[in-house]
């Protein structure tokens, strides 16, 4: 699936708020798209295990690329929009 754009996934500005880091957005973005934060995503974003966790915990950036390959896979933009709700 690299390269392709998942079907899209509604994101309610609900599940959102929820959310306290963007750690947590990210995983509600995979969730969202059916994924359990396991090989297949960090496959095809082409990212392993360490960097993917660092990611979640906030302990390393994400560029840009990655960012919006992540949220392609997953047919969301979960992590985006949580950055919106965080700015207000």
């Amino acid at each position: 699936m690299q390269g392709q754009i998942a079907l899209p996934v509604s994101v309610s500005p609900e599940q959102i708020a929820r959310k306290k880091s963007l750690g947590s957005a990210i995983e509600l973005c995979a969730e969202l798209a059916g994924y359990e934060l396991d090989k297949t995503l960090q496959q095809e974003l082409g990212v392993d295990k360490g960097q993917f966790s660092r990611w979640l915990s906030g302990q390393e950036g994400i560029q840009w690329a990655k960012f919006s390959s992540l949220m392609d896979a997953c047919g969301n933009d979960a992590p985006l929009l949580w950055m919106l709700h965080q700015r207000g």
